[in-house]
């Protein structure tokens, strides 16, 4: 609870821009780009956040996308969550956080099936943005993306329509109210004919939430377990006394994510042996690409090879960025 009164009253002191501190004093978090987008036909802004080792790792790293990024205390407290995070708990990521330029446009996916600007926005991400951040940046193929209210409707309507576009989905009080039958509809469809790859949803919300999240959800939820294939993880937490969008939600669903990354003391402390033996055992049932923090001292790299077989290399870096 500190660390988390720590994180909000420091995120609300963040200003965005390319250096640490400019020459007003100001503390800043990140970097800020724009990209032109020829699918939606204007420039858009991304909020971009490194790990600390990545100036000198050579590494390259996993990448949270964030949407809603115009709400600069909530991409501060997505970066800091995974800076913490990322010490022990979970692999280092990039956060690149997603500025708004018409929400309503973007993440309500149309009625009765029509194409809409969620179509739009979904080809932005897999067409243009990856493209653009894979390029400036070392990143690895394994994409999260986190969405909030309405912008989690999108995420849950991205993994139905495009579900191979991420590994995993972070919904926080998804709006499904707003399009509860053609979400439901879609969900019965998608999910019975999703793809055999290992595929991860977070659901969390408050039980005090709106009506458009606590009311169509638990149906939503039903479907999934009734259809998804073992291939689709999913987890869906409900907080009691919480109201929209909780607090908790990064931190929660980066460990349910997650939840054996962090090494025993005593697996530590029988050596690189165990290290490489957890590691193994722990990417083979759940990711394909990851850098992994095992020790203060070392980074050590997981990398796929062309088969599904996987192997630790220790500073194995193809380029530098």
């Amino acid at each position: 609870m500190i660390k988390l009164i720590v994180i909000l009253l420091v995120s609300l002191c963040l200003s965005f821009t390319a250096q640490a501190q400019d020459e007003t004093g100001k503390v800043s978090i990140g970097q800020t780009r724009t990209l032109k987008s020829e699918v939606l036909d204007e420039t858009r802004t991304i909020k971009v956040w490194l790990p600390e080792s990545y100036a000198n790792s050579g590494a390259t790293y996993p990448v949270m996308y964030l949407l809603d990024a115009e709400m600069s205390m909530r991409f501060a407290k997505a970066a800091a969550t995974v800076a913490e995070l990322g010490e022990d708990k979970i692999p280092e990521m990039i956060v690149v956080g997603i500025d708004n330029t018409n929400r309503n446009r973007d993440m309500f996916p149309g009625q009765d099936g029509a194409r809409s600007g969620a179509d739009d926005f979904l080809t932005f991400l897999t067409d243009e943005l990856f493209a653009h951040v894979d390029t400036a940046f070392r990143t690895t193929n394994y994409r999260i993306l986190t969405g909030h209210s309405n912008s989690a409707l999108f995420v849950v309507y991205a993994l139905l329509k495009q579900p191979e576009s991420f590994n995993a989905y972070f919904a926080i009080s998804p709006m499904l109210g707003w399009r509860k039958p053609e979400m439901l509809s879609l969900a019965r469809q998608s999910l019975t004919s999703f793809p055999n790859r290992n595929t991860f949803l977070y659901i969390e919300y408050g039980d005090q939430d709106y009506d458009h999240v606590i009311k169509v959800v638990p149906e939503f939820v039903e479907i999934l377990q009734e259809v998804a294939p073992m291939a689709l993880k999913h987890r869906v937490d409900v907080l009691p006394g919480e109201g929209h969008v909780p607090n908790p939600s990064y931190r929660d669903a980066l460990l349910a994510l997650f939840p054996d990354f962090q090494m025993k003391e005593e697996n530590l402390a029988r050596g690189i042996n165990a290290i490489d033996e957890h590691y193994r055992e722990f990417n083979s049932n759940s990711l394909p690409v990851l850098i992994l923090q095992v020790t203060r001292y070392t980074t050590w790299q997981l990398q796929a090879p062309t088969g599904p077989d996987l192997f630790l290399s220790h500073e194995n870096v193809q380029d530098q960025k």
